[in-house]
């Protein structure tokens, strides 16, 4: 609909201008009549009518003057202009002051004033077409300048290349124009506590929309700071950039806890906000953003029993390039837990996998390892990959919260429990007590006949029983025990291969490597070099 506005000082035309077309049939609608431009300026004025059809000669204001008064204060109506001969001259400046064309008002028949009315409708529509399309390039364009920024804050933060070749960077920020205002900063690290419960029992279940108002509010409560830089790592992962000159020192931890606040009372969305001290902005925005992150990260330690509202803001810590729980004693660790689980005995593996947790705890292990070494000695345990086996695993790396994983991964113990009792109770008692009896003493040289006397049976007979119970002959079993313990071994930093070799029952240690290179695709030198590289996890 078209909002129009007839103005004219006779009651005669106004009345016949009313009646003349229906109006609301041809999408126009009649918000009525003025006798004068002054009238008529209240009006339009309350109303923004699209288009004034005016007389030119009134009283008091005329419509030379009405015209005039409606481009000065901007009103965006079309003028249709109502005249009578030898008014001429005033319609040519009406033209001239932006009227869209005229009326005679002695020959006006009802389908000349339809016409022009569509006519001018169109040229209405049309304009608003053009600004609709300027709104979305100008939309677009914004969004494309922000998705070019928050690229680079992330390439910057995340991507350890850049950080590599910083005058690249650095070019490419000029000319995105960001960093400008951040010579002196400080950091705000915003993360969403246990994001896949967030999104089932939050106020926004869409993953985009929580993403887009969590901005929304953060900025809501940062509108008086002039300068900052707001960056979206990813669905749970914010960072603000504040400039100092906007803020004074005292504030950080207020405004971090007015984040924290704001986000729980308007999404249900509890968050930790990490912050740092004033910092010199470029290049240690990065090394701060990891002071952030891994402070941050010790949220995952938190009982479920704890309230997250009720989290503090935490301040960056300074952290270590070092593990706090030593490679070796993680190796110890993983190696006995294995151990327990190829040997059955459930109760000491479990009883091991709370301490781990708990020294993980204390020690601050990043969680992200912590989740990879969990699934690590899961799958060195040889649990079996069936499709359920493997989302238990998957469970387990995405895990949340510290007593998410523990349960995780006492479901894992449960169903490796499960299939080896299955295995066991699949196999005649002599195949069960071969097993037993290298695991035991795999250490030891070991013979055929060692192991048949054990059982009691016949050798020849026991390695063809054993054989098509378990598709390996005896010694191959044997080996394959060695090298799945001489794996475990080795991933501590401290083990050398020769001694390894001994421990495992392989005195030779040029028979070793033969033997594990044929197992494993690769020398026991080699993995370990793989294993030290990965030992000590570098802060990113």
């Amino acid at each position: 609909m078209y909002k129009v506005l007839i103005v004219d000082d006779e009651s005669i035309v106004r009345i016949a201008m009313k009646t003349m077309i229906p109006w609301g049939a041809n999408h126009f609608q009649l918000l009525g009549t003025a006798e004068n431009g002054r009238a008529a300026m209240a009006v339009i004025q309350e109303e923004e009518p699209d288009i004034v059809i005016t007389d030119l000669k009134m009283p008091e204001m005329d419509g030379l003057e009405l015209i005039q008064k409606i481009k000065e204060q901007a009103h965006r109506c079309r003028i249709i202009v109502l005249s009578n001969y030898g008014e001429y001259e005033m319609v040519r400046e009406a033209m001239k002051l932006g009227a869209e064309d005229y009326l005679l008002k002695v020959t006006l028949q009802s389908d000349d004033l339809l016409e022009l009315m569509r006519t001018v409708s169109e040229r209405i529509e049309k304009e608003r077409e053009r600004e609709r399309e300027n709104v979305q390039l100008r939309v677009a364009l914004k969004e494309k300048e922000s998705r070019t920024r928050n690229e680079l804050w992330k390439e910057w933060l995340t991507d350890r290349d850049a950080a590599q070749n910083e005058a690249a960077w650095v070019k490419k920020a000029e000319r995105a124009g960001i960093g400008q205002h951040l010579k002196q900063c400080a950091m705000l690290h915003i993360t969403v506590d246990r994001y896949e419960q967030a999104i089932t029992a939050g106020k926004i279940k869409d993953r985009h929309l929580l993403r887009f108002s969590i901005q929304n509010f953060v900025s809501d409560v940062l509108s008086e700071y002039k300068h900052y830089e707001w960056i979206e790592l990813n669905n749970k992962d914010f960072v603000v950039l504040l400039a100092e000159d906007g803020y004074t020192r005292a504030l950080i931890p207020t405004l971090a806890r007015h984040i924290q606040k704001t986000l729980h009372m308007y999404l249900n969305v509890n968050v930790t906000v990490v912050y740092t001290d004033t910092f010199s902005a470029f290049p240690n925005w990065r090394g701060e953003w990891q002071r952030c992150r891994h402070t941050g990260e010790l949220v995952f330690y938190m009982e479920d029993s704890e309230s997250l509202e009720d989290i503090p803001c935490l301040q960056a810590e300074e952290m270590e390039a070092v593990q706090r729980e030593t490679s070796e004693s993680k190796a110890m660790t993983s190696a006995k837990m294995v151990e327990c689980g190829s040997g059955g005995d459930w109760a000491t593996l479990t009883a091991s996998v709370d301490y781990l947790l708990d020294e993980a705890k204390i020690n601050r292990m990043p969680p992200n390892e912590l989740k990879r070494l969990a699934v690590d000695v899961m799958r060195e345990m040889k649990l079996d990959m069936s499709l359920e086996n493997e989302q238990l695993l998957a469970r387990m790396q995405q895990s949340e919260s510290c007593y998410q994983l523990r349960d995780n991964w006492y479901r894992a113990i449960s169903a490796l429990a499960e299939a080896r009792n299955n295995d066991l109770a699949r196999q005649r008692p002599e195949i069960r007590d071969a097993i037993l009896f290298m695991k035991r003493n795999y250490q030891h040289k070991i013979t055929l006949g060692m192991i048949a006397s054990e059982v009691k049976m016949n050798e020849s007979y026991l390695s063809r029983l054993f054989k098509q119970e378990t598709g390996l002959n005896m010694m191959q079993y044997l080996t394959d025990i060695r090298m799945e313990k001489a794996k475990v071994l080795l991933k501590d930093p401290q083990a050398k291969v020769k001694e390894v070799a001994a421990i495992v029952g392989i005195e030779d240690p040029f028979y070793f490597n033969r033997l594990f290179r044929k197992t494993f695709g690769e020398s026991p030198s080699h993995f370990k070099e793989k294993m030290s590289r990965n030992s000590i996890v570098p802060v990113e």
